[in-house]
């Protein structure tokens, strides 16, 4: 298969996963893709004078054309799609949805024995590792998730606020489900100087009602399967108006 076929079936599996929600669609046409993983397989290469480098999406490259002018390289930057630790991510998330946690975890190794500093791919085995914590009641899954959203956020140069974002919310529910209120509250403050976002806002009210001794539900929802229409929805009219009515009430509730 080439590569051009691979993108055509990997953005026909993201819209049945992310929009239609057909996870086993998506899961059959994802597999077939990463049967095709060639054994000498790199996401970054550099011939001669130029890097050819896998990229998920046009943000990811201009972060990285960015980083590239500060460090004064002479290398030209050659942007490639990327095919297979992309689907690697996708097919977790659709596993996830579907609650086949061990399938979710092989390939999430798998994609990170190809990239292994793809914040995506770390942020969502956090996410795996908080849906063992709930699924198995053990508190230690907590803390193995806060191993990799820590990763996350450090994992490259050029990461872009949003993930960076993404990555201290992961944080922040994880102290949350640890009770460490303290820890949890100045994760998602940090947070929102890199993203203004609802549930951190969400998760600062339930902090202060946790605070008080007021038992209340959370409402974070980390799964990475929103990850990329979390991001495109912060632009839309209704969101910043949902988050302008919770500062609203957050900020009275502060006062009381």
């Amino acid at each position: 298969m080439n590569n051009d076929y691979l993108h055509q079936r990997l953005n026909i599996a993201q819209k049945l996963i992310q929009e239609d929600r057909r996870f086993n669609e998506g899961i059959i046409i994802l597999k077939e893709i990463l049967n095709q993983i060639p054994s000498d397989y790199q996401y970054h290469k550099i011939k001669g004078d130029t890097e050819y480098i896998e990229f998920w999406d046009q943000k990811e490259f201009l972060e990285y054309v960015e980083y590239v002018k500060k460090t004064n390289s002479q290398l030209k930057v050659n942007w490639m799609g990327n095919v297979f630790p992309k689907a690697c991510y996708f097919i977790s998330v659709a596993f996830l949805e579907i609650n086949d946690i061990n399938s979710a975890e092989k390939y999430l190794n798998i994609g990170l024995s190809l990239e292994k500093d793809n914040p995506l791919l770390l942020n969502e085995m956090g996410m795996l590792n908080t849906s063992k914590a709930k699924t198995y009641n053990d508190l230690n899954y907590y803390k193995e998730a806060k191993k990799y959203y820590v990763q996350a956020l450090d994992a490259r140069p050029y990461i872009c606020n949003q993930l960076k974002a993404r990555a201290l919310r992961g944080v922040g529910f994880c102290e949350i489900e640890l009770k460490n209120f303290d820890e949890a509250e100045k994760c998602f403050k940090d947070s929102m100087t890199y993203e203004p976002n609802s549930i951190a806002l969400n998760e600062l009210a339930y902090i202060k009602m946790a605070k008080k001794g007021i038992i209340a539900p959370t409402y974070t929802n980390l799964s990475g399967g929103p990850t990329f229409k979390e991001i495109n929805d912060l632009n839309k009219d209704n969101e910043i108006k949902k988050i302008n009515k919770l500062k609203s009430f957050i900020n009275k509730f502060m006062k009381n």
